[in-house]
């Protein structure tokens, strides 16, 4: 059955905890490794990955550089 969002800001946060898992699935990282990287404590990684709209922009670039997010793409994420 398909998942059913009342608003945008819900479907959004939802695909982009999916791009965090489909990340962690196909590179093989840990999340423990993954939020390592971006700087943040356990706590904060996973009220991120709740709440993908309490990120900061500064975050949002950390993730996109580790991704390596070409230009084209972080722009129509962001639009």
């Amino acid at each position: 059955m398909p998942q059913t969002f009342i608003t945008k800001n819900q479907r959004r946060g939802h695909e982009f905890a999916r791009a965090v898992e489909n990340y962690i699935f196909e590179s093989g990282e840990t999340k423990l490794n993954l939020m390592k990287r971006a700087g943040m404590k356990s706590a904060k990684f996973y009220r991120r990955l709740k709440n993908p709209g309490s990120l900061t922009l500064e975050e949002f670039w950390q993730l996109c550089d580790m991704r390596d997010v070409p230009p084209e793409v972080r722009l129509k994420i962001v639009n």
